[in-house]
């Protein structure tokens, strides 16, 4: 039985071994949707105790709605610590998660800390890490150091000035990089979107007459990004019914500067409209389009602790297959991330990319799961990839960091990677030509996503 969270923590094996620790251990760390606030990592200034490192804020422990009183209370110098103890409730009846191993993988990384995280350790633990981390302090930057973490991409929207980008183009081994997150503009009718256009046409000096302004705007704002570092652009929209029709989707466009109540299909020529000639801005610059899928992002009226609202439903494949196919009739497909929320939606999106795939360099398409799904699916999404015969052009497994915490989920998909590939060779599924696995895992965490970001 292994103790908790030895080296060979999830590497059942001497092939998962080898390849984890000769291979892929201390490999770079590119996370390309970070939500990691630039102001915290501009600042740099120590952490104070261990919730603050590993969720920037108690409102991402997971499990933990802060009440009304706590909030009121949360400049009390124990709300940190007593949100600590309620975290350590919940984790305790966690088991196998993978928030149970990276909470315990950064107590002992960072503090030496072997006791398992729970109600009954919680005060002596949040009293040994606050003491380590007054005698040996730790700051975001000696953080990302410390991981290898190449690259951080952070959406922007596209009325932001990038003056945090322009002062700060690499740190301490980091890129800072923009991401360009035009999502304000597509949401054509939901409140705040006239409001986003006039500030658009103030920043560029084009006046919004029609939706061909609109285009040229953002495409004005794209440059601007592009001269600042910029490699990529979000979209964190569900994806439209596919009706390509500028005529429609300018009447829409009218229709909605009127302040008139849009139709769902009008919403959705506008939408296509956009997402079409957007991509065709992304591939003329090489830049990267990353797609989320099945997330539901973008009601505004809800009021949630965190970004994606719930899992949707909604299909997926007649669409994105419309989309590529009329950006491939061009030669203006871009390269592409697809990130799925679901994993039911994973194998389909999978399935479709693979065959759009033949036409073009093999990693021009990518996919991967969000980074909230769990060890099965993990394993699940490397058997998927691997059934299709992608596994190996794949870049990453899972980038996404909405807190420091997430960046330690490289470690643990890498040992995942590891013993899936050890097992398939110990159990005669795979050729034990050991050099030519451990090329596999460092091309899937490493070497491929640094290709399609041109790092």
């Amino acid at each position: 039985m292994h103790p908790l969270l030895d080296e060979n923590i999830l590497l059942a094996g001497d092939t998962a071994r080898l390849l984890y620790h000769d291979a892929v251990r201390g490999l770079p760390i590119v996370s390309d949707y970070s939500m990691i606030p630039p102001l915290m990592l501009n600042r740099n200034e120590p952490f104070q105790n261990v919730l603050q490192l590993l969720f920037q804020k108690a409102s991402m422990l997971p499990g933990i709605i802060p009440s009304e009183q706590n909030i009121e209370n949360k400049n009390d110098k124990d709300f940190d610590g007593n949100q600590f103890y309620s975290f350590s409730e919940i984790l305790s009846t966690a088991p196998g998660s993978s928030m149970y191993f990276i909470v315990h993988f950064i107590l002992q990384k960072l503090f030496g800390i072997q006791d398992q995280l729970s109600p009954k350790t919680a005060p002596k633990i949040w009293e040994d890490t606050a003491f380590q981390l007054y005698k040996d302090p730790w700051t975001p930057q000696r953080l990302l150091n410390d991981l290898h973490v190449s690259a951080l991409f952070h959406p922007c929207s596209p009325l932001d000035d990038l003056k945090f980008f322009q002062g700060h183009r690499k740190a301490n081994n980091t890129a800072f990089v923009p991401l360009f997150s035009p999502d304000v503009f597509f949401r054509i009718d939901q409140p705040g979107f006239l409001d986003a256009v006039k500030l658009l046409s103030s920043a560029t000096g084009i006046q919004m007459n029609t939706m061909e302004d609109l285009i040229r705007a953002l495409e004005n704002r794209v440059d601007y990004f592009h001269a600042n570092g910029a490699r990529a652009g979000c979209s964190n929209i569900q994806i439209p019914k596919f009706n390509l029709s500028m005529d429609k989707a300018e009447k829409a466009w009218k229709a909605a500067m009127t302040g008139a109540k849009l139709k769902p299909r009008q919403v959705a020529f506008y939408q296509t409209m956009l997402m079409y000639r957007l991509s065709i801005m992304y591939a003329k610059r090489n830049w990267v389009h990353q797609l989320r899928i099945g997330c539901a992002w973008d009601n505004a009226n809800v009021k949630t602790s965190t970004s994606c609202r719930y899992i949707s439903d909604e299909p997926v494949a007649d669409r994105l297959f419309e989309l590529f196919y009329q950006l491939d009739t061009e030669s203006a497909l871009p390269k592409t991330i697809l990130t799925c929320g679901s994993f039911y939606q994973y194998e389909t999106v999978v399935f479709l990319t693979q065959k759009m795939k033949r036409s073009h360099d093999d990693k021009r398409i990518q996919v991967r799961l969000a980074h909230h799904q769990g060890i099965q699916e993990i394993y699940r999404q490397i058997d998927t990839l691997a059934e299709h015969h992608v596994l190996n052009t794949a870049a990453g497994l899972f980038a996404d960091s909405n807190c420091l915490a997430d960046l330690f989920r490289q470690d643990y998909y890498r040992r995942m990677l590891s013993q899936r590939l050890g097992n398939w060779v110990d159990s005669g599924r795979a050729s034990q030509e050991i050099p030519g696995l451990k090329e596999m895992c460092q091309n899937i965490v490493w070497h491929n996503i640094k290709a399609l970001y041109s790092l």
